[in-house]
């Protein structure tokens, strides 16, 4: 960067050295308007990582605004090989001789849409969930020549905003927009830019919800580009849930040997590797077949059904293909050395990931929450109880109303400790 600035800056000079008049007007508090000027604006963008665009292409705008003007901004469009000159003037204003500038480029901003002044700072009519580029806070200087058209020159060196994140699902048919829910970011993007030019960006949601990834094809890497903020305590276990058209989802769990950090960005497993989640999915965990969802529910993250005692009769459903677990299969998923539990929020629900220590791409989503277990049917009364507070093991007590069932199949892997008795949900 150092470099780009000082090269500006000998280039600024040799302009000004090829005038005949060298010397500026006199009068410190001259006031210029906008319409009235002619810009010279150098733009650079920091080195960018996979999961962002590193060059500029046909289409995108720059979004310049004064120190102190709440009447007007400009725009500069780059056209595929050079930005616009002059820039796009909208609503008129004056400046002084020197002061500072601020400009903010939006990848997937709707360029027909305008920022607007809302009475202390300017704001984007569109909710912004994506990273952004800014040159916060930029020196301009006026030189105004005799015989000649004053004239600004900046230098705008755009960089991402420190505490995002961006990532990237390769899809080689990507296209239009999907949602993905991760555990460690905060749907987030552009706040509003002050009148003394500084940026805020907005959190959007708490972590864990929704955030539109886009189709988009970034140095020849076709596939879906999403960010936010990061959650500065995330740990390093992530869980993605992706969701496209109105009730088809995947997910994906991953543990990393170091944390994401902001101002960076991450590439995470081909679509076509994320687990279809339905309800009648299966995964082996400690050498059980669980299903991906709770009785009652198309999503991980849903509590389901809650059943009766009476309806618990044998605790065993559909049949003979699945059944709700005895308090020996809930034991053998929180052995410590077959099982991991990682407390997370996704979705706007808490709860565990458990994963296979052995083979950590097989995991479940157990919302916390009260589950029955087989001997709850017969004359012990225990259920199985995932809380809030990080907790979970059997309580040896009548289950409450809101207990529901997370069911195994019966066609499984490991042993097997079928109920006395049997029966349907």
């Amino acid at each position: 960067m150092k470099k780009k600035l000082l090269a500006f800056l000998a280039a600024l000079l040799a302009f000004a050295s090829c005038n005949k008049a060298p010397l500026p007007r006199e009068g410190s508090d001259a006031a210029y308007r906008l319409d009235a000027l002619r810009f010279d604006f150098t733009v650079e963008r920091e080195d960018a990582t996979k999961g962002v665009r590193s060059g500029w292409i046909a289409g995108d705008r720059i979004y310049i605004f004064f120190s102190g003007i709440s009447t007007a901004y400009l725009t500069i469009d780059y056209d595929g090989s050079a930005w616009s000159k002059p820039p796009t003037l909208h609503g008129e204003g004056t400046l002084g001789r020197s002061g500072r500038m601020t400009a903010v480029y939006l990848p997937y901003f709707d360029n027909s849409e305008e920022p607007a002044w809302n009475g202390s700072a300017w704001t984007f009519p569109q909710t912004n969930d994506y990273y952004f580029l800014r040159a916060e806070k930029a020196d301009y200087y006026i030189t105004d020549m005799d015989n000649q058209v004053p004239s600004m020159g900046a230098f705008l060196y755009m960089t991402n905003a420190e505490d995002f994140v961006q990532l990237y699902i390769p899809d080689d048919s990507a296209s239009g927009s999907v949602q993905v829910a991760c555990n460690a970011v905060i749907p987030a993007g552009i706040g509003s830019i002050s009148e003394d030019g500084s940026v805020t960006t907005d959190a959007l949601a708490e972590q864990g919800t929704w955030i539109t990834a886009r189709a988009d094809e970034i140095d020849a890497e076709k596939g879906y580009y999403l960010s936010g903020r990061l959650n500065p305590r995330p740990g390093n276990n992530y869980y993605f849930v992706l969701k496209s058209g109105a009730d088809s989802y995947k997910h994906c769990f991953k543990a990393r040997d170091a944390a994401l950090s902001g101002h960076h960005a991450y590439q995470l497993p081909d679509i076509g590797d994320w687990p279809t989640v339905t309800p009648d999915a299966e995964v082996v965990i400690a050498g059980n077949k669980w299903l991906a969802t709770n009785a009652g529910a198309s999503t991980p993250w849903e509590i389901g059904t809650a059943y009766d005692a009476a309806s618990m009769n044998n605790a065993v459903a559909d049949g003979s293909d699945t059944i709700v677990p005895s308090d020996t299969e809930w034991a053998m998923i929180q052995d410590r050395y077959k099982a991991v539990w990682i407390q997370l929020t996704i979705v706007g629900t808490s709860g565990f990931v458990v994963a296979d220590r052995s083979a950590p791409d097989n995991f479940i989503f157990l919302p916390c929450a009260a589950y029955w277990t087989a001997s709850a049917a017969g004359g012990d009364q225990h259920y199985f109880d995932a809380k809030d507070d990080g907790t979970h093991g059997i309580a040896e007590s009548n289950p409450p109303a809101t207990a529901c069932v997370r069911l195994v199949s019966a066609l499984r892997n490991g042993g097997f400790n079928p109920p006395e008795n049997g029966g349907d949900i």
